[in-house]
Formats: C-alpha cells, sequence, structure tokens
C-alpha cells in the first residue's frame, strides 16, 4: 500500500464486548503497539462514502463537511468522511477518544478526535488549501507554491458556509508541504506516545506492531510492522 496510512487509535484495549459491536459495523485489523498503550484498528475502508455516511458525517462537522465539497469540486471520492464517521462510532462504542486518521502520497490528508460526545478536532487537507475544524468553527489556511503564478481564489460559496473562516493566501516552497503533516501533528496533539506508530521522521521512529485480532480482514498497511 506504498506510503498509505489509515486506522483509530485508542488509548484504551478495546472490550472484547466492544470489538463485537465494532465488527458489526466493519471488518477490522487491531494492532498493539510495543511497550506503549496504544491500540491500532485497520478498518475495511475505502472508497466514496454513501449518502447516509456524507449525511452523518455532516451532522458531525457540518462547517467542515459543506466547506469540502465546496472545495474538492467531486475531483476525489471524499474517502476521508467515511473515516470521519468511523471514528466518531468507534469513540462511542468503546466510551473513550479515539484518532482516526487516513493519508497517502498524492490526495488525503486527514485526521480527526473524537470523543464519545462528539468530534472534537478535524484536520484536513485539499490542495491548495489546508483546513482546521475545532469546536464548531472552520479555519481554511490557502496557499500557493513557488513555481505557480499566483495565490488560489477560493471558490465564492465559501462566503455562504456559516462558522468558516478564511486566512490569506501563504506563499510555500513546492517541497515544503510534508507527507502525513496533518495526521502527524493531531497524533502529536492526541498523544506524543502514539506518534511511534505513523513513523513521523521527528525522532519518535517507527514503532513495532502486534496482530492482536482479526474479523474479517485479510490484510492491513501495518501487517509488516
Amino acid at each position: 500500500m506504498g506510503h498509505r496510512i489509515q486506522g483509530v487509535i485508542a488509548l484504551r484495549q478495546p472490550a472484547a464486548a466492544a470489538l463485537d459491536a465494532i465488527a458489526e459495523r466493519y471488518a477490522f485489523r487491531m494492532f498493539e503497539m510495543a511497550g506503549a498503550p496504544v491500540w491500532i484498528l485497520d478498518l475495511g475502508i475505502s472508497g466514496r462514502p454513501d449518502r447516509a455516511t456524507m449525511r452523518t458525517a455532516r451532522s458531525l462537522a457540518p462547517s467542515y463537511v459543506d466547506a469540502i465539497r465546496v472545495l474538492d469540486c467531486d475531483e476525489h471520492d471524499l474517502e476521508q468522511l467515511t473515516w470521519l464517521t468511523a471514528a466518531s462510532a468507534i469513540a462511542k462504542i468503546i466510551s473513550d477518544p479515539v484518532l482516526g486518521f487516513v493519508s497517502d502520497d498524492s490526495v488525503l490528508d486527514f485526521a480527526a478526535i473524537a470523543r464519545p460526545e462528539g468530534v472534537a478536532i478535524v484536520g484536513d487537507h485539499i490542495a491548495p488549501y489546508l483546513l482546521r475544524w475545532d469546536a464548531g468553527a472552520l479555519t481554511i489556511q490557502p496557499y500557493s507554491r513557488t513555481s505557480e503564478a499566483g495565490p488560489p481564489r477560493p471558490p465564492e460559496e465559501l462566503e455562504l458556509i456559516p462558522s468558516v473562516s478564511l486566512l490569506a493566501a501563504e506563499p510555500l516552497p513546492d517541497d515544503v508541504y510534508p507527507l502525513h503533516g496533518n495526521v502527524t501533528a493531531e497524533v502529536y496533539e492526541f498523544a506524543p506516545i502514539a506518534a511511534g506508530v505513523i513513523g513521523d521522521g521527528m525522532g519518535a521512529g517507527q514503532a513495532t506492531l502486534k496482530l492482536v485480532e482479526s474479523r474479517g480482514l485479510e490484510s492491513s498497511c501495518w501487517d509488516a510492522r
């Protein structure tokens, strides 16, 4: 799967009954991080969310969902919305905060901290925009590359979305935006000890993971870890 990383991080091992409830919704493989209280569930998720999932995602973070639908312009499949709803569902099932994320080499760089009572934080990247949704307010940071003619022109439809703050465009060198940047930032916000899960190149290194539970998912991007 290359540099694609995905999953839901928990800081307490889910109980057997909770795993049964998760298995009713998703195929999964659960890994334990060696030497640390960190568990990661890789879920059988891929591709475009259905209408019910999109409606659920919008109820969790309406201004964020409306904004990415405007900015993405149907160019991608909005897979991050499926991970948003999954993180929220798992947080409720295990009655603990979790961090859901999906990131790859080309399009996706999404992370969300979900609590049993609802989603707390979302970080996302839809080139050329960085997005952060926090406590109901969405901040969008446009950026331009040094090789481009000028800053991006955000769609006028963004003005119709409540609770959106649009910052001035910031110039960035072509190679500045880091791989898995949002995921790295939100993992550090959620629990620094979990940073070794993603091997972020910031001194944490790559943690060893052990498969401890498998329910219907035959392989994972974490199997070689």
